[in-house]
C-alpha cells in the first residue's frame, strides 16, 4: 500500500504540483523540522538528558536520561522543556510534510 491509496484526499497533490513556491516552503519546513530533531538529540546528549525525564527537587533542576538524573541550571532545564515540546510537535508534522511534498515515482 502506498501513500496515495491510503490517504487519497489528505494531500491535494495536483494542487501542490501547480504551486512550486508553496512546495518549496513545505520542503524547507520539513528539513527545518528534521534539523530540530538532530538539535534535540545533540542538546540532550550534551546536557545529559532532557527535561521530559527530569524533575525539579527542592529548587534544583535535573534532566533525565533513562532514569539517570543530571543537575543543570534553571536556564538549561527550561530550554530543554521547550525544545522537547517543540520536537514532539514538529516531528510528526515534519513527517507529514515530507510525505506530502515527496515527488511521485515515474
Amino acid at each position: 500500500m502506498d501513500w496515495d491509496s491510503a490517504f487519497p484526499k489528505l494531500v491535494p497533490r495536483k494542487w501542490l504540483e501547480n504551486k512550486p513556491k508553496l512546495r518549496l516552503v513545505l520542503e524547507v519546513a520539513s528539513v527545518v523540522m528534521l534539523l530540530n530533531i538532530f538539535a534535540f538529540m545533540l542538546g540532550a546528549f550534551l546536557v545529559g538528558g532532557s527535561a521530559w525525564g527530569g524533575q525539579v527537587i527542592d529548587g534544583r533542576y535535573f534532566v533525565g536520561n533513562h532514569s539517570e538524573l543530571t543537575e543543570v541550571s534553571r536556564a538549561a532545564y527550561v530550554y530543554s522543556q521547550w525544545h522537547t515540546i517543540s520536537t514532539m510537535v514538529m516531528t510528526p508534522l515534519g513527517l507529514l510534510l515530507g510525505l506530502a511534498t515527496r515527488k511521485r515515482a515515474a
